[in-house]
Formats: structure tokens, sequence, C-alpha cells
């Protein structure tokens, strides 16, 4: 699978691993998955590192999926998602298909890990994002 995830209670978060080639049925699974895990739906903040991916998607596939299957399950959910990306083609990637979603307010793409785990945490001190 090249899309794993773990699930951290205490730390309320979700944290997801891709590696390998990730393709839009690889999302469209791991979404299922992850979507299907009532423990990992309490959580309230996700953390999808793709540094080690190579993404290999349509903006056209991969905004099916966002509709069809992400906004469903997160739309009605206080949730904060953070992307970990290696270099400006992932970034755009990322940006872009969560811009073009809609679902950019609660979504924030880094190159560093710190930087990513501040986000996820500040809503607990400020309502600024």
């Amino acid at each position: 699978m090249p899309l794993t995830y773990t699930v951290d209670v205490q730390g309320d978060l979700i944290r997801v691993v891709g590696s390998d080639i990730v393709t839009a049925m690889d999302v469209s699974d791991h979404w299922m998955r992850l979507f299907r895990d009532l423990e990992a739906m309490r959580m309230g903040h996700a953390l999808v590192d793709v540094r080690e991916a190579e993404l290999r998607f349509t903006e056209a596939q991969m905004m099916h999926l966002t509709r069809t299957i992400y906004a469903p399950h997160t739309a009605n959910r206080q949730f904060r998602l953070a992307t970990l990306v290696r270099d400006e083609a992932q970034f755009l990637i990322a940006k872009q298909l969560f811009n073009v979603a809609d679902l950019n307010r609660n979504h924030a793409v880094f190159y560093e890990v710190d930087e990513a785990m501040k986000w996820l945490n500040q809503d607990e001190h400020s309502d600024s994002s």
C-alpha cells in the first residue's frame, strides 16, 4: 500500500505516509479505509507526508475523489490537515487540489515537519490560520 496511516490518540492526530507511486485509486482506497476507521475519525488533525511519494494522478481524478469521498466525510467536522511535500511540484499539486475543492481553510502545505505541527496545534490556542 503506497498510503498508510497510524492514529495517535494522545496527539489527536492521524499520520499518513505516502511512498512509492500514488495513484488516484490508491487515494480512493486509502480514504475509504480511513473514513471507516472510527478511532481515526475521532481525531481532529492529520499530517500527510508525501515527500517520498511520486504523485501520479490528474487534477480531474483528484477533484472527483475530493468531492465524492473527502468532502462528504469531513464537511461537518472541525478538522485540520497539513501536507508535507518535498518540492515545488508536490506543493503546487497539494495547494491546487484543496484550493479548487474549496477546502483550503483547514488545509496547509509545508516542507518541514515542525512547521506543520505548529500550524496543526495552533487552533488549540488561537482562531487564526
